[in-house]
């Protein structure tokens, strides 16, 4: 039963086949086990079914690191706007979520604290995020719409 369910036979059929009745919830319950190939060809299709994430966004489960360098044709704190603004189109970076510190992004990018604080007032002016003393910022928004020709 397990091979039939990991080859993708439908599960009333293969409840039908034991005896089951119900609708497969026997079946499913004693029978299924995880299937290493049935687990390869389940993150295959997942993978080729969500969206690719912007340039310079890595996540490594539950962290999501912004690691495209300060191009040298824009100004940093532009940059590191860029980003963090792609990270919230892609959903990286959901309603709610906390955005790094700005000294953690002045270390990230190698810039000055005042260069991340920049672009964070930058986000909280084009009202993405959301800034209180002593609070960390979070983002505002559930998604911003890719700019025309991106």
């Amino acid at each position: 039963a397990t091979e039939l369910i990991a080859a993708g036979v439908d599960v009333r059929t293969v409840a039908g086949r034991l005896g089951h009745s119900g609708g497969g919830t026997t079946t499913l319950r004693v029978y299924t086990a995880w299937v290493s190939e049935a687990d390869q060809r389940a993150a295959g299709s997942l993978a080729g079914r969500m969206p690719e994430l912007p340039a310079g966004i890595e996540t490594d489960g539950e962290m999501t690191a912004i690691t495209t360098p300060v191009s040298e044709t824009s100004a940093p704190y532009l940059r590191i706007a860029d980003d963090l603004r792609a990270a919230i189109r892609c959903g990286a970076l959901k309603l709610g979520d906390r955005l790094p510190t700005v000294a953690e992004l002045a270390k990230r990018y190698q810039v000055a604290i005042s260069t991340a604080h920049r672009a964070v007032a930058t986000l909280t002016d084009a009202g993405l995020i959301t800034v209180s003393r002593g609070v960390p910022a979070t983002v505002a928004v559930e998604r911003v719409e890719a700019p025309p020709g991106s």
